[in-house]
């Protein structure tokens, strides 16, 4: 979803929460998983966050560069 079409513009429509807003450059890449999201960004970040509550639950560092695509399986969150 969005892998090379460009950035992306994603808003919760439960709340105002913005899920662009929150990271430091364009997002890149969202993969949803049982009841959250999974967001990948320029920042070379990955921000899970809670469908239900659009609230942000963690961010995951490590990354050198942009992340391309996210896939998250029963207890792992594999990224590049």
């Amino acid at each position: 979803a969005g892998q090379g079409d460009g950035p992306m513009e994603v808003a919760f429509h439960c709340c105002p929460v913005q899920i662009k807003d929150q990271h430091h450059d364009d997002v890149w890449c969202m993969e949803g998983w049982r009841d959250f999201l999974f967001s990948g960004s320029k920042d070379a970040t990955v921000r899970m966050w809670h469908i239900d509550q659009a609230q942000q639950l963690a961010v995951f560092r490590g990354h050198k560069g942009q992340i391309y695509q996210i896939i998250p399986r029963a207890g792992w969150l594999f990224s590049w």
